[in-house]
């Protein structure tokens, strides 16, 4: 009987002690919600770089305790860790030992992410910033503020390699990181993008994309020295100081959409003319069809031509073609035009007035005024640019 009774209340004291236990740890679920649901309620104050007194003062107002609870609730949430770490900033605490902490869980949360990258940033840690955007790059996050920054990279010489690195592994934002030019503008920018572009095609080339867009960004930008260096680095069978003299090459990609790089013929088509390079019988040539109106610009390409005096000759179907008369060949340096006249002398040479001032002068083939409108067509086989002094 005794044993009776003791074991009647050990099951009274067991269960008065469940039902403590149930109770506290009720009481402690209650706190552990409201501390967890109190600092997701300050997300919006989870990134470092975003800091106000506004924010400090909503961030101080949470207790030690609030924040402790919370923590030990969600040790994984990433933004109660990401809160937690703004508001111990505020007081000065050292972000650090936090930012390990996030590290280590291996997260790639966007804001624990901004908030790694702002560190980063301050400690001067490149190769950390680096992996950073990666990160955050392969999750199309933040692509507008980053892809100008990690071009800013470039210039730092010694750190070209980890970029050039990061970019022939091909990762999925290596396009859009190539050819968004609107931020490339300083001098330093335009020379470190040069000569992550020449590793680039060292190791295991560049698209055309690519090629177009900076090609034509350092061309605009008054580089044509890199830009040609580029391309022709990344073709076969540059001819120099005129490309493509018979039209081969623009008769071949003329099927392709996309922009023309600025050393290939550039074909004009406007109100009462039209020009295209086009292959027949096995050869190609430029034609050229118009009204007769107004001087229109047929065809340009910027040549590699080094400044002195320039021939041109131009070789048509037939030795005479009395519409070539109707036709202008020019070089253009900036704003000054220098014509080629014709030699009467010699069919189908002319000679520039001057010598060029600039290296890679435009070549332009345009129309004469005309002293009535009729229809002129022009067909032009080949045209060579060589130096005479």
């Amino acid at each position: 009987m005794p044993d009776r009774v003791v074991s009647a209340g050990g099951r009274r004291l067991g269960a008065a002690l469940v039902a403590l236990a149930v109770s506290a740890l009720t009481g402690y679920g209650l706190m552990a919600s409201y501390s967890v649901n109190r600092l997701n309620q300050l997300s919006g104050a989870a990134t470092l770089a975003d800091q106000t007194s506004e924010k400090n003062a909503v961030l101080s107002a949470v207790s030690d305790s609030t924040v402790d609870t919370a923590l030990t609730a969600s040790p994984l949430m990433q933004r109660l860790v990401d809160v937690a770490m703004v508001r111990a900033s505020y007081r000065g605490a050292a972000i650090g030992p936090w930012m390990t902490h996030i590290r280590r869980l291996g997260w790639r949360d966007t804001v624990s992410l901004q908030n790694a990258l702002l560190v980063a940033g301050k400690n001067n840690d490149l190769p950390d910033a680096l992996n950073i955007s990666d990160a955050l790059l392969r999750r199309q996050q933040l692509m507008e503020q980053l892809v100008p920054i990690l071009a800013m990279m470039e210039i730092d010489a010694s750190f070209q390699g980890h970029i050039v690195g990061r970019l022939a592994q091909r990762p999925s934002w290596r396009a859009v990181y190539l050819t968004s030019m609107e931020h490339m503008q300083s001098p330093e920018q335009l020379t470190g993008r040069y000569a992550v572009l020449r590793a680039l095609a060292a190791r295991g080339g560049l698209d055309r994309d690519e090629i177009v867009a900076n090609v034509t960004m350092l061309e605009r930008t008054g580089r044509p020295d890199l830009a040609f260096d580029i391309w022709k680095s990344t073709q076969k069978g540059v001819s120099q100081p005129l490309n493509d003299p018979d039209f081969t090459r623009s008769a071949q990609s003329a099927s392709l959409d996309g922009e023309v790089i600025p050393f290939e013929w550039q074909m004009m088509t406007g109100e009462g003319f039209s020009a295209g390079a086009l292959e027949e019988n096995g050869r190609s040539q430029l034609t050229i069809d118009w009204d007769g109106r107004g001087v229109p610009t047929f065809a340009r390409q910027r040549t590699s031509a080094s400044p002195g005096r320039y021939a041109l000759t131009v070789q048509t179907p037939s030795r005479s073609n009395p519409n070539l008369s109707a036709l202008t060949f020019r070089f253009l340096c900036g704003n000054k035009a220098t014509p080629f006249l014709a030699d009467p002398k010699r069919p189908g040479y002319y000679v520039a007035s001057e010598s060029a001032s600039c290296s890679y002068p435009i070549l332009e083939i345009l129309g004469d005024v005309q002293p009535s409108t009729s229809i002129h067509q022009f067909t032009i086989k080949s045209l060579n640019l060589h130096r005479i002094s």
